[in-house]
């Protein structure tokens, strides 16, 4: 071997020998478990620091306790579903396109996740969509149920039942997915009467126990069926007072309310 291919293997090996010590600085003995530890921990932190190699959790705001949450929970527990990964909730794609934009705007002030809207105009129905498996975790946390909610006995939640602002906020979100407003017609002795009426309906027997307390903690007058599972309003001046108290966020309810004469 000549001198200069002398030189230069030496060169080779010293270059590896730094390249070993500075290996053994970043990860530790690759050969001992705590090397192999700190190696895996250091491609982790490589990972996190630029996005590659694993899939990372949305970043999303989480809200404090306030009005406009507990309407929007209001909103969820009324027409919303929660599954493992997303929330959505479905209204009528002809009548209420104007609050499906309202809950689509509320949901991402609140959360900062962007929601998607998908219409099916042949069972007019429009659902808004927030995937987001953190978003879900913090709804679960506020009250609300993961899958079936009449087989889970659904109630409203306790942080909403025990403050006066947050059940009106709660109730106005409730009420505008689940509620209605109609004439209610019956004949007495061959005359007919027609009322305006203000309705709620639920199939799960203690939310609509809930809603009955919210509505007589604030003084409105109604009857109760949990047979015919609905609340009923039938008292003028009553349901013009909730909608000058509670109000609406859907132009179909203050429309019939304004609208319909008996």
């Amino acid at each position: 071997m000549n001198s200069s291919s002398l030189h230069r293997k030496e060169q080779l090996l010293h270059a590896a020998k730094l390249g070993g010590t500075r290996r053994n600085v970043l990860y530790g003995n690759l050969g001992t478990a705590e090397g192999r530890r700190r190696g895996g921990l250091v491609s982790a932190q490589k990972q996190r620091d630029t996005g590659k190699g694993i899939t990372l959790p949305k970043k999303i705001r989480l809200p404090r306790n306030s009005s406009a949450l507990a309407e929007f929970v209001g909103i969820v527990a009324g027409d919303g579903h929660l599954a493992e990964y997303q929330v959505a909730i479905s209204t009528n794609s002809i009548t209420d396109v104007d609050h499906a934009h309202f809950i689509g705007n509320l949901g991402q002030k609140l959360f900062g996740v962007i929601p998607k809207l998908t219409a099916l105009k042949s069972r007019k129905v429009i659902t808004i969509i927030f995937s987001s498996k953190e978003m879900v975790r913090i709804l679960q946390l506020k009250g609300l149920i993961v899958g079936n909610k009449v087989q889970q006995h659904m109630r409203a939640p306790r942080w909403v039942m025990a403050n006066p602002k947050y059940q009106i906020a709660f109730l106005r979100g409730v009420f505008d997915t689940d509620g209605g407003i109609f004439l209610d017609k019956h004949r007495i002795k061959h005359k007919l009467y027609a009322h305006l009426a203000w309705q709620f309906t639920s199939a799960i027997p203690e939310f609509l126990s809930d809603i009955a307390f919210i509505l007589r903690q604030h003084g409105y007058r109604f009857s109760h069926s949990i047979q015919r599972v609905n609340i009923l309003m039938r008292r003028a001046s009553d349901i013009k007072r909730y909608f000058d108290e509670v109000g609406t966020h859907t132009a179909k309810h203050f429309s019939r309310f304004v609208g319909l004469k008996p």
